[in-house]
């Protein structure tokens, strides 16, 4: 495993420039997300109190659920960059690999664990049709926890290497397209029928699909296979874990609250 040279040191001067051009894309991006939620919850709205109050209870369930995979998914940046900065472009590669192999595998055993989140929605007090839209919506959503790991995946191994924009493009076309399938899904059109909270959560996976083939899988070109030995694990404990672990205990904390409410 290659690591930074102890005697490298941070430099004197920060070029704020840089940084800042770093940082927007960012930003951008955090912010297309939540526009995403916010249109969500436009159509849904449309549908009624029952599904609207479904999709904001699964809401939470779908995060609580997926938090550990992507805090996982978040340390991988720390890997690519690190191998990046000491120029082992290599070790890049085989941290993005790694990242993706294991968010697939964890996305799909989450989205075996969504199949039955109603328990969850009962303890955060869903009952009769909000229940029922919102396991119909729980279960969809579950279903492209894969995507939605590649999709980090693949954003951890450009932001790694200080390329901001691509991601940022990447969660911009997604919001346009699901501002064009968000109706078409929910409230169908021509052969689509209409679907309901179920067509929301449909529709945001096919935008991260596509969003996903917009950026590329790192080393897609290369006729080698994948360097992911067993040994190589110990990324996932040491430097993986710790923001899992912490997006998971916020998650949990916020399920707490919602469980205990009145």
């Amino acid at each position: 495993m290659t690591t930074l040279k102890s005697e490298r040191a941070l430099p004197e001067r920060i070029d704020h420039k840089a940084v800042i051009g770093l940082a927007w894309p960012v930003v951008v991006s955090m912010l297309s997300y939540t526009a995403m939620g916010l249109v969500d919850t436009l159509f849904v709205g449309r549908l009624g109190t029952a599904p609207l109050a479904a999709v904001g209870l699964a809401a939470v369930a779908v995060h609580l659920l997926k938090a550990f995979p992507l805090g996982l998914m978040a340390g991988a940046r720390v890997v690519v960059s690190q191998r990046h900065g000491a120029e082992d472009d290599e070790g890049a590669r085989r941290g993005a690999r790694l990242a993706i192999q294991v968010g697939l595998v964890l996305g799909g055993l989450v989205a075996i664990l969504g199949s039955l989140g109603a328990p969850l929605l009962s303890l955060m007090g869903a009952e009769g049709a909000v229940l029922a839209h919102g396991q119909g919506y729980l279960t969809m959503r579950m279903l492209g926890v894969p995507g939605v790991l590649l999709t980090w995946g693949v954003g951890a191994w450009f932001q790694g290497r200080g390329d901001t924009r691509t991601p940022m493009r990447a969660t911009l076309l997604a919001n346009a397209l699901n501002v064009m399938l968000d109706p078409v899904f929910i409230f169908g059109l021509g052969p689509v029928p209409a679907m309901g909270v179920e067509g929301a959560a449909l529709s945001t996976i096919e935008v991260l699909a596509r969003t996903t083939e917009q950026g590329g899988l790192p080393g897609e070109r290369d006729t080698e296979p994948l360097d992911v030995r067993l040994g190589r694990l110990d990324d996932v404990a040491g430097i993986f874990g710790p923001d899992a672990v912490r997006r998971e205990g916020r998650e949990v904390a916020g399920f707490a609250s919602m469980a205990l409410l009145p």
